[in-house]
């Protein structure tokens, strides 16, 4: 089953697990588009942040879903551990404070790009834009 549409919003999130995703962001964030899709229940979403720069965060609550928790926890690790220039999102960070796991990741538009470039064409806009067909070339 698909949890993915019932995704908590930002402003539904506890203060703060809103706090903790500005934190590692590095901004305030101004605006929040969620994302469909996926196989969780946690919040996924592409944020914009004060000065314009946008990213993607998610975050997920332990206490209703330990699971998806623990794969959170597992994403965070092997994406901080990584080598740099390969073709994935970038990992700017992750907070666990023992119930909600979140985190910050430089974009999600590699994968949005190769799925959703048709649609979506203001992707190639963001700051932090990575073509991953164009890098590998």
């Amino acid at each position: 089953m698909l949890h993915s549409k019932n995704r908590p919003r930002w402003n539904a999130l506890p203060p703060q697990v809103r706090d903790q995703i500005e934190q590692l962001a590095g901004g305030r964030v101004l605006a929040a588009e969620n994302c469909e899709g996926g196989f969780s229940a946690g919040f996924a979403s592409r944020l914009t942040l004060a000065g314009g720069r946008r990213l993607f965060a998610k975050a997920m609550d332990g206490a209703a879903w330990p699971l998806q928790a623990g794969w959170c926890r597992d994403k965070a690790r092997v994406s901080a551990g990584l080598p740099a220039g390969i073709t994935a999102p970038g990992l700017r960070g992750w907070s666990d404070d023992g119930r909600w796991v979140a985190l910050s990741s430089a974009s999600r538009n590699i994968v949005m790009r190769l799925y959703r470039a048709v649609d979506r064409p203001e992707l190639a806009e963001d700051d932090e834009y990575v073509d991953p067909i164009r890098r590998q070339a």
